[in-house]
């Protein structure tokens, strides 16, 4: 008897994992965040759109959230240059198509309805354009195209250019797959538009009449000032969220000693000094432990270098961004200072992060489950 106790104990102890690795990191197959820092692309509108016809237009592509009936739609998109006084464009909206080609709107289709007049003459300096349709009826679940155009009628002469590509690119646990797509045509849709990558983010932001918002706002990216401050990204869960570690795309001079470093406040939840490999490729790997991540409790996930550095690049939205596009950002920040606790924090920036999901814990006294990056 006492032979089998000790057997058991020997069993049931080499059966205990040391570290515990929960349902959702398991391979690291579940990643929550953005890794990447790509680069925008651009379409210039220097020509007259004709729908089946020819010309420029942006495409994007998405499939509604939400149902309403002759409510408003509000699209923003961002231009970076301006020839001329481009003093005149819109947006049309179509329906996806029912018959023939899936990647267009119904062939001889007129659109479901127009924006009204937007100047694009302020792009000499990069900033957001606003096409508003005053009225649309949507149905949820369904694709719609929004087509972005040139109306001056001299468009040669007379253009601006938007961005057609977000500059961050995206993982497994945030892809947009293909319910948001932004695309161009210089064919007035012939043929079928050309989209971006799937291994990149769409650009633009939709709000819908009820208030619900979609999209990338992301368009701009800078390092981070040379010293040694911390530097980093801010989450706040709406409930308990168990992480397992990172992945960032950014990498540190490998002479200078680096950490990756978690805090709640002035709390260290957690430190692991990167080895070369990292620094030389990037700061990515798991924590000491997982780390609980409170609801409600801004947590920071924090680069230290020990020498002055500028890694840490971190993604904006750019000039002068109307309120939605700001909503759009969400509540991910980018901290930055010398003191955890009394770091700065700036909204609508943060450096690409994705974090490595390792559960979420029960919820006192019972009740749903997590929320990743809910609001």
């Amino acid at each position: 008897m006492k032979k089998l106790a000790v057997f058991l104990l020997i069993v049931l102890t080499w059966s205990i994992p040391i570290r515990g690795i929960g349902k959702w990191s398991n391979n690291t197959n579940f990643i929550f965040g953005f890794q990447n820092i790509a680069s925008t692309t651009t379409l210039a509108l220097d020509s007259a759109f004709v729908y089946e016809t020819s010309g420029d237009a942006g495409v994007f592509i998405f499939n509604s959230p939400v149902s309403q009936t002759n409510a408003a739609l509000t699209f923003y998109v961002y231009c970076t240059a301006a020839s001329g006084t481009p003093s005149s464009s819109s947006m049309d909206i179509y329906a996806s198509a029912t018959t023939g080609d899936p990647q267009r709107p119904q062939a001889g289709a007129s659109p479901l309805a127009s924006s009204s007049n937007t100047s694009a003459s302020g792009c000499t300096s990069a900033s957001w354009l606003t096409y508003t349709i005053a009225s649309v009826s949507l149905t949820a679940g369904q694709n719609y195209f929004l087509i972005v155009k040139n109306d001056t009628a001299t468009p040669g002469s007379n253009n601006f250019t938007i961005t057609t590509r977000s500059i961050i690119s995206r993982l497994t646990g945030s892809t947009y797959g293909d319910y948001f797509r932004s695309c161009t045509t210089t064919d007035g849709i012939t043929t079928d538009p050309t989209c971006q990558s799937t291994t990149v983010a769409p650009h633009g932001v939709i709000a819908f009449g009820d208030g619900t918002i979609i999209g990338n706002p992301f368009v701009a990216s800078a390092n981070s000032t040379s010293n040694t401050n911390y530097r980093g990204a801010r989450y706040n869960f709406d409930e308990d969220v168990i992480v397992s570690g990172m992945t960032v795309n950014t990498s540190i001079t490998t002479t200078i000693t680096t950490t990756v470093e978690v805090y709640n406040g002035a709390s260290q939840l957690d430190t692991v000094t990167k080895d070369l490999f990292s620094k030389g490729n990037n700061l990515s790997g798991f924590f000491a432990s997982p780390v609980t991540f409170p609801g409600g409790t801004d947590i920071d996930v924090v680069i230290k270098p020990g020498s002055n550095s500028t890694g840490g690049t971190y993604v904006s939205i750019g000039n002068s961004p109307p309120a939605d596009v700001q909503t759009s950002a969400g509540p991910v920040t980018y901290v930055n200072g010398a003191t955890p606790g009394s770091f700065t924090e700036t909204a609508n920036q943060f450096i690409p992060m994705g974090l490595i999901i390792d559960t979420n814990p029960a919820i006192s006294g019972g009740g749903g489950g997590c929320i990743i990056g809910g609001r």
